[in-house]
């Protein structure tokens, strides 16, 4: 096939691309000459009253089409992916695949950016509805479905084998996150053009909701009932039944794998991210850019650095990590030292995880179901602390006369030597890193400098994915983990995930209780988990105000319940 680009990826196995020069296509069979079709796609005749359905491959594109198609048409049946004749997808478009007629308003789709788009939208102001979907889950589902193929469109490569390369280089249609923010920029360009930004998970919430939205936002004038009707159609338990997918169209674009439904195409993966645990599968340094240390000043015992907004940032300057700037702590290289030499128990119990995973949340758990108490343990206390990397000077661990739960953020080579020595139990958490990144926000903003940060959303946003905060870049600090459980098999982790707990915390208070071994009956355990939901933390918070002002330069007038975010 021509006009294919050829990459391997770090383990050998051959990827393919459309080589549109610019842009990577899928690479369809029907066109020839990919950087020829980028150019085509920019002279797409448009009409003023067509509607463009446009996101990152999977981020539910079909779907959200499908309920634009029937809005706009004003049917209820389920209208076909693909079709014989022409092409709704205009990527694709040329040769022997046309768009549909001009003669009435057409429901369109792309994963292209928002600059190789026809220069009609602009011209005409044609409507836009901007898809986003969780980028973990965008890639387990783009792995399912490139399995569902033979070669050149297909992979056959091993998830841990996709994933880093998904995550550096993306896959069609470029990286991900760059595409997120280059059509981010471009709505902010163009404030003339009509937008929608419409997200799967919310839609997956409420799909009623989000179609009635949509019926607005169309002015298609629909009913509450057709809106209802739409919705149930567009169901996943509906759509597989009502595929109307021609198996020539993909068989003779796509290199269908023989033996797999056409069924499959889209819908069927809904479910695919609980099989493949993501959490667990992290995202590598290399695609990261390390501040310029032009930019780096000391200042007792700090590391000052900047955003590329100028917005000061600074961290305890532990030279291999960076520590929050808590103001106990003078010389964070030795703290790290310090930490390493800790005396642990064997019976000790450490709940170590990524600042914002749910880290205070589940130690919790942990401390209430180990000292056989359903009162909530304070978050800090003025005698010791349970957080391992702020032991030291005036702060101490707790007394070692009985077992311990104990917390970290430190990755696995900066604990206590003791954890391997006498394999300490470890509950190990992860959270989906766009909620970390979000709480991360906002927990600084309730902090005055150093501890705190005072740029927006968008500023804070590039930094916290290239760089990380405290601990570093959360992605290398997950692969981190991940290898060094892989590498210890004889240290007892348990693997927690804060949306499954937040889904059926009693559930796993339950499973926490059996890997501690601490034989509390179903009862006490739901006690745990009620004391632990957070309409109960705020009016149970025991935290000392005179302890984080002292340590964390916490803002006048925040309130201390608001060190929780859910």
């Amino acid at each position: 096939m021509s006009g294919l680009e050829h990459v391997k990826d770090e383990a050998g196995n051959d990827i393919w691309f459309g080589d549109g020069g610019e842009l990577r296509f899928p690479p369809g069979n029907h066109i020839t000459d990919f950087k020829q079709q980028l150019k085509r796609m920019k002279t797409l005749q448009l009409r003023s009253d067509d509607v463009i359905v446009v996101g990152y491959p999977k981020t539910g594109n079909n779907w959200t089409h499908h309920m634009v198609t029937m809005l706009t048409e004003g049917t209820t049946e389920l209208p076909p992916i693909l079709r014989e004749d022409d092409f709704v997808f205009f990527d694709t478009c040329g040769g022997p695949k046309r768009l549909p007629p001009a003669d009435k308003p057409r429901v369109l789709w792309s994963h292209a950016l928002f600059r190789f788009m026809p220069l009609d939208l602009t011209a005409k102001k044609v409507k836009v509805v901007y898809i986003t979907r969780n980028p973990k889950d965008v890639f387990v589902s783009m792995f399912c479905f490139l399995h569902k193929f033979d070669p050149p469109l297909g992979y056959r490569g091993t998830w841990k084998q996709f994933f880093p390369f998904m995550l550096k280089e993306g896959w069609w249609y470029g990286n991900m996150f760059d595409y997120l923010l280059d059509w981010d920029q471009e709505i902010e360009n163009h404030p003339d053009i009509p937008v929608y930004r419409i997200s799967y998970e919310d839609t997956l919430r409420d799909t009623v909701g989000q179609v009635e939205k949509l019926n607005e936002f169309l002015g298609t004038n629909r009913d509450t009932e057709f809106c209802r009707e739409v919705a149930d159609a567009c169901s996943f338990s509906k759509i597989p039944q009502t595929r109307q997918l021609s198996a020539s169209v993909l068989r003779d674009n796509c290199n269908w794998k023989e033996g797999v439904p056409f069924t499959d195409l889209s819908f069927s993966l809904c479910q695919v991210s609980m099989t493949v645990r993501f959490s667990f599968v992290p995202f590598p340094s290399s695609v990261v850019a390390a501040t310029e240390s032009s930019s780096l000043q000391k200042m007792s015992g700090l590391e000052h650095v900047k955003d590329e907004a100028g917005n000061d940032i600074w961290f305890g300057d532990g030279g291999e990590l960076r520590f929050p700037p808590g103001n106990h702590i003078t010389d964070f290289k030795q703290q790290l030292k310090r930490l390493k030499t800790l005396q642990l128990r064997s019976d000790d119990v450490i709940v170590v995880g990524y600042p914002k995973t749910g880290n205070n949340w589940i130690h919790h758990m942990v401390t209430m179901l180990t000292e056989g108490t359903t009162e909530l343990p304070p978050v800090l206390r003025e005698d010791h602390f349970e957080n391992l990397e702020s032991c030291g000077g005036p702060k101490q661990l707790p007394p070692a006369d009985k077992p311990r739960a104990l917390w970290s953020h430190a990755p696995f080579r900066f604990l206590p030597l003791d954890l391997t020595a006498k394999k300490v139990k470890v509950v190990y958490i992860t959270r989906n890193p766009k909620d970390v990144f979000v709480s991360m926000f906002c927990f600084l903003h309730k902090f005055d400098p150093p501890m705190g940060y005072r740029g927006t959303w968008e500023q804070f946003f590039p930094f916290m994915l290239k760089e990380g905060w405290w601990f570093g870049n959360l992605f290398d600090y997950l692969l981190d983990w991940d290898q060094e459980i892989e590498n210890h098999p004889d240290i007892p982790v348990y693997r927690i995930c804060y949306e499954e707990t937040l889904r059926d915390t009693v559930g796993q208070v339950e499973k926490l209780n059996e890997f501690l071994g601490t034989n509390r009956d179903a009862e006490f355990c739901r006690k745990v988990a009620d004391a632990c939901s957070f309409s109960n933390i705020p009016q149970a918070r025991q935290l000392s105000a005179t302890l984080l002002q002292g340590n964390c330069n916490w803002k006048d007038g925040v309130p201390f319940t608001a060190l929780y975010r859910k």
